[in-house]
């Protein structure tokens, strides 16, 4: 009687995968998975969001460069709130809000425009009595010596303005503010 024996390798048995094998690597790769999605996906976001914060900068530097253009001596009457003391005629002026392309209003927002000039006061009286950090209040804003409770829209020598972006982004509500202080120079 023959006996064949017949050997079987080690890389013959091993050379298939088995089901347990695929189970494991699709296992570690949906786990792997998640965590690269969300990175990529919070990147979109900051690039997103980047770009908007980028723009309302842009904004707010152009505006106060443009402020820096205008006739000092009437540039708070032609960047308040208030229409009615616009020189010229009533409403001709630019006035406090502007409009930022690339940039969404508030959902609250009653013209539409996220772009407003702030000075220190009422918005309607330009005061030096007011206690308003951001704008370095009080202070003599005439240059009198005296702080007080006056309009100075028609007397001032240093013009404290900010200027502030208020949008909804893509990642909410935003807001920036950028203070300057103006001089007849």
């Amino acid at each position: 009687m023959l006996v064949l024996h017949i050997k079987q390798s080690q890389t013959s048995a091993r050379a298939g995968i088995s089901l347990l094998e695929v189970l494991i690597a699709v296992a570690v790769f949906t786990i792997s998975l998640g965590p690269i999605t969300s990175s990529l996906f919070t990147s979109h976001s900051l690039v997103a969001t980047n770009r908007e914060t980028s723009i309302a900068m842009d904004a707010a530097l152009s505006m106060v460069a443009e402020l820096k253009t205008e006739d000092f001596s009437t540039l708070f009457r032609r960047y308040n709130p208030n229409p009615n003391d616009d020189p010229g005629a009533a409403g001709s002026a630019p006035g406090a809000n502007f409009v930022v392309l690339g940039l969404d209003p508030l959902r609250d927002d009653p013209d539409g425009m996220v772009g407003q000039i702030l000075f220190p006061g009422t918005g309607a009286e330009l005061r030096e009595d007011g206690a308003d950090r951001g704008f370095g209040t009080p202070r003599d804003l005439n240059g009198d010596g005296v702080i007080d409770a006056t309009d100075h829209g028609d007397d001032f020598n240093i013009l404290p303005v900010m200027v502030r972006i208020e949008w909804t982004g893509h990642s909410g509500d935003r807001r920036i503010e950028f203070l300057s202080a103006l001089t007849d120079a």
